[in-house]
């Protein structure tokens, strides 16, 4: 029986999953934001041995954890598009990822018919194909989550020191892969903590887990903060209702599973039956103690509880983008997870109570009905991935349409000149030329005024404004004409550039106290 589902693996489950992903993504290339860029740029200045540097100031990068950056050095040592190498590693990552849950769910799922349930629901799950497309931290982040629980639940169920040890270095590779990978440590220290083990033995595996799966970080953060007086950065202080956040972050989860957007009352109703089955299964889990699957479900009931409060108390109380699928997306695979077990543990004879009943067979609806709705979308992407490509990434589409890009590029700007801009992450991706953000109102000194005038202090320094002249966090072009001798160039239907006047770029404290009072 083994041999024939390894037959299966190798002969149709690897090579569909791998064809899948690789045709939703662009055909130039997985597609670049402006984190992409942020990536790819740290890269390239790494290798050069300047360090890990922000394009947008040239300063060194605190904002990400470096561990996606030194992946992206890979295809530039090999002379690689980095687009193209994502657009070949992300299907090899989601490969990984479905292997890796097949392999777990075959070991012990009671109703080995979920391995295929499990299979189809991950394959075609249009919240992880969604970020495979991308050049970003999820795939790696997601597949590292995965491992790393599959060891720590080992360790759970055999006690084997060796388990943990693997398990606390996976989850050192996910926290710096993402900041937020520190909810794992959390997920699993909290655990180890609930096991009933002696005391003693309790605490040193708390230490020996904690130490290996924190250190790398612990280094980067004492980096950051040596650089900057700040662990992870700075971010400003943007209250918004928590409420607000939970709606929005609600509809996020709901047109995961949901067909369109409409709300449809049956999903209602089945998303209550579905609260209830995991309720059950819940009180199972902790009547049957740390065993088997049980354990498992615990532990992700655990992570997306704390995963979920970390990120919702981060939005509602300080400056990021809005809440989107790409911050969410993180809990898709231990959702899809828990309800693999909940239906498992529901077909089982003695819990084929009434509720059990109904529950098992409402998920199971449940999951049949998204494998179809994936299945369609999926078909979507596909048709459409390259139109898709040029409405929302935008870069290399907007610099092919652009008319201010060709003329700052025939500008003929030499070494000691810098382009600033509202917009750097476009000219970093269309052009060569050193351009960097205009500087931040309030913000860690690296990012203020002085630090950013003293890094071009003798050069002569152009501004590229795109768009609307305001902007929320950056000074504008209006706002530094009090200040310095700003000359127009040229005017666009996209933009205008300006020139500052050489001799004007300096400003005293007095000036700069007078501009962030106004």
């Amino acid at each position: 029986m083994k041999k024939y589902h390894m037959l299966i693996t190798i002969v149709f489950i690897i090579p569909m999953v791998y064809t899948i992903v690789y045709a939703i993504i662009p055909s130039t290339g997985a597609i670049y934001t402006h984190d992409s860029i942020a990536y790819t740029y740290g890269a390239k200045t790494w290798l050069e041995g300047k360090g890990m540097l922000y394009f947008g100031y040239k300063t060194p990068i605190i904002q990400w954890p470096p561990l996606y950056i030194l992946w992206m050095t890979i295809p530039i040592r090999l002379g690689m598009e980095p687009a193209l190498f994502v657009r070949l590693m992300n299907p090899l990552l989601h490969v990984l990822l479905v292997i890796v849950l097949a392999k777990w769910l075959c070991k012990h799922m009671h109703h080995k018919w979920m391995v295929y349930v499990g299979v189809v629901l991950v394959t075609f799950s249009i919240p992880m194909l969604h970020v495979m497309r991308f050049i970003w931290t999820e795939p790696v982040f997601i597949v590292l989550f995965v491992m790393a629980c599959v060891c720590f639940h080992n360790y759970v169920v055999g006690h084997q020191l060796k388990w943990l040890m693997i398990a606390a270095i996976l989850s050192a590779l996910c926290w710096l892969t993402r900041y937020m990978g520190v909810t794992l440590l959390m997920t699993c220290t909290i655990y180890m903590l609930c096991l009933e083990q002696p005391i003693r033995k309790k605490v040193g595996h708390v230490f020996l887990y904690g130490t290996i799966a924190s250190m790398p970080m612990v280094i980067w953060v004492m980096r950051n903060l040596f650089i900057s007086h700040t662990f992870t950065g700075s971010r400003g202080i943007h209250k918004i209702p928590l409420l607000t956040n939970i709606r929005k972050s609600l509809h996020i989860l709901y047109v995961w599973f949901a067909p369109g957007d409409s709300a449809n009352g049956w999903v209602v109703l089945l998303i209550i039956v579905i609260t209830i089955a995991v309720a059950f299964c819940v009180k199972r889990c902790w009547r049957n103690g740390h065993k088997s699957h049980s354990s498992m479900g615990a532990m992700l009931i655990l992570f997306i509880g704390l995963y979920s409060a970390i990120l919702l108390f981060i939005a509602s109380h300080y400056a990021m983008d809005p809440l989107n699928d790409r911050m969410w997306v993180p809990i898709y695979m231990p959702v899809i997870w828990l309800l693999l077990i909940v239906v498992d543990q529901l077909f089982d004879h003695d819990a084929m109570l009434s509720v059990g009943r109904l529950g098992s067979w409402c998920v199971t609806l449940s999951m049949v009905v998204t494998i179809f709705i994936n299945v369609y979308q999926m078909t979507h992407y596909i048709k459409h991935k390259d139109e898709f490509h040029e409405a929302k990434e935008g870069y290399r589409f907007y610099g092919e349409e652009s008319a201010m890009i060709p003329y700052i590029q025939d500008m003929g700007l030499g070494k000691d000149d810098v382009i600033m801009t509202n917009n750097p992450a476009l000219l970093t991706f269309n052009t060569s030329i050193d351009c960097r953000w205009t500087p931040k109102r309030r913000s860690i000194a690296l990012y203020e005024y002085p630090a950013i005038m003293g890094s071009i202090h003798g050069k002569q320094v152009y501004i590229a404004w795109f768009g609307k002249p305001d902007h929320a966090t950056f000074y504008t072009v209006d706002e530094l004409k009090h200040y310095h001798t700003i000359k127009a160039v040229k005017t666009f239907h996209e933009g205008s550039i300006y020139k500052i006047d050489k001799t004007h770029l300096t400003m005293n404290r007095l000036e700069q106290n007078r501009l962030k009072g106004r």
